[in-house]
């Protein structure tokens, strides 16, 4: 009895190893899947199972692979639709392109809509996932994965920004009874680049320190001038921009002091608790005390001249 259950198990692995056309009920159970087979992960429009046979790839290397799908009747393909490699992420690299050929339905080959791209499953770095149908993504140049941040969604030739998450439309899914899906590996077991930056960096700095520097000095003696003198709002930012500049050493200092009052401010519970008592009072005097010399120089100025 032992020895004709060793015999059995000896028989079914075998077969399923010879054999890569799987039936299955909605969908493939991939659980079993080796690491770096390619499947096709097709969905009906209402999410219901259905009977149909799979035909996966091992993925190896660069060159050109074929997945499949057979129903036993005809069915609807719903939102989200892909060709999937299992922990292909780490098995083909985060480098590695997976791009469509071409796609037959029902023994046609059908028209593509638009190039495809290359991404992991849901941005989360495991599974590699070519979008043949998916309502829910796009492609995203800036998009990230994994631990070192590489870029997630990638293409053979081109821009990211060319390709689609819908290389077929909905018409096109309707009623299969089989789909075929010729693709092509290339960058096997290359590691991601950098993902593209949304906009320019060193711009962004740029316009920020330079935003922080307007507000900074059209802000630093308003309240001064206010308190002295009767003017427009407008004007008071325009006048406090050009004593800042025009005392520009003398501004920087009283700007570094007002800087550090804010760090003491801040730099526990204890002192936050303190300085709301006296810190504005503090940042107050130490403005108004260099505007005050300030004011004299110019209205001294004014009468020289």
């Amino acid at each position: 009895m032992r020895k004709f259950k060793k015999v059995l198990a000896s028989i079914l692995a075998g077969t399923l190893v010879l054999s890569n056309a799987v039936p299955v009920l909605a969908g493939q159970d991939t659980s079993s899947l080796p690491d770096g087979t390619a499947y096709l992960n097709l969905n009906t429009a209402d999410w219901a199972d259905f009977d149909a046979e799979w035909g996966n790839a091992e993925i190896t290397g660069d060159g050109s692979y074929t997945v499949s799908m057979t129903a036993a009747e005809a069915v609807d393909l719903g939102a989200f639709n892909a060709l999937e490699v299992v922990n292909g992420e780490s098995v083909l690299g985060t480098g590695a392109v997976l791009t469509v050929d071409s796609i037959e339905i029902n023994g046609e080959t059908a028209e593509l809509q638009g190039s495809s791209y290359t991404c992991s499953a849901d941005g989360g770095g495991v599974n590699t996932r070519v979008n043949i149908y998916n309502e829910y993504n796009d492609p995203d140049a800036t998009a990230t994965a994994g631990d070192d941040k590489h870029a997630d969604c990638r293409v053979a030739e081109g821009n990211v920004a060319d390709a689609t998450a819908r290389i077929l439309t909905s018409e096109q899914i309707a009623g299969v009874t089989s789909m075929v899906v010729n693709f092509t590996v290339s960058g096997f077991g290359t590691a991601g680049g950098a993902a593209e930056l949304e906009g320019n960096p060193f711009i962004c700095l740029v316009m920020g320190i330079l935003a922080i520097a307007i507000g900074i000095s059209g802000f630093m003696y308003s309240y001064a001038l206010l308190a002295r003198y009767e003017n427009s709002f407008i004007n008071t930012m325009k006048n406090s921009f050009e004593i800042y500049t025009r005392y520009f050493g003398r501004s920087i200092v009283m700007t570094a002091i007002v800087a550090l009052e804010v760090v003491v401010m801040f730099w526990n519970t204890t002192t936050m608790y303190f300085m709301i008592l006296i810190g504005p009072a503090c940042i107050i005097y130490t403005i108004s005390a260099g505007a005050l010399y300030i004011f004299k120089d110019i209205e001294r100025k004014e009468k020289e001249g």
